[in-house]
């Protein structure tokens, strides 16, 4: 399907709602992907789904997603080290490049998620709090109880040395 701006402008300033009451149950995907998705409604009818995801490997490795008729509008990622140059074309307001961890991605037509914002003030922020700024600039009513990624993951142990 091709998203015309007009429409995912219309979708990112309505009210969403992630309406599931219960706990985030995040699932590993492999040692380095921690996983959750849900559906995204809007006036009860689901138009898009959330996907945020975790390297437990590297520490502030988070990226969550938003999508629109299954096609990804909007992102917030926290990476470091980062470094990202923008493309030509970009809007007026869009720097050329950004070397900010937390940033981010909003589609425009033509440039797809090319484009990044830096996101000032949040380099000491945890990963609840990084989703509440999701939720906040994608004007998500965000329901389901906040688990942290790190909680339930199962460690590897690997073989005993001698000392």
């Amino acid at each position: 399907m091709d998203l015309l701006q007009g429409e995912v402008d219309a979708f990112m300033e309505a009210q969403k709602v992630v309406p599931s009451a219960s706990p985030i149950a995040w699932q590993n995907g492999s040692p380095t992907q921690v996983i959750w998705q849900a559906p995204v409604e809007v006036e009860a009818v689901q138009q898009g789904t959330v996907f945020f995801y975790v390297n437990p490997t590297l520490p502030r490795r988070w990226i969550f997603k938003l999508s629109f008729h299954r096609a990804e509008i909007y992102r917030l990622d926290v990476k470091q080290p980062m470094r990202h140059s923008n493309p030509a074309g970009r809007p007026a307001d869009c720097p050329g490049t950004i070397l900010c961890p937390e940033h981010e991605h909003r589609w425009r037509q033509g440039l797809g998620l090319n484009c990044a914002w830096p996101l000032e003030n949040l380099s000491d922020a945890s990963h609840e709090r990084i989703l509440e700024v999701f939720c906040e600039r994608a004007r998500i009513d965000f329901r389901p109880d906040y688990s942290d990624p790190a909680s339930g993951l199962q460690l590897e142990i690997g073989k005993e040395r001698d000392v």
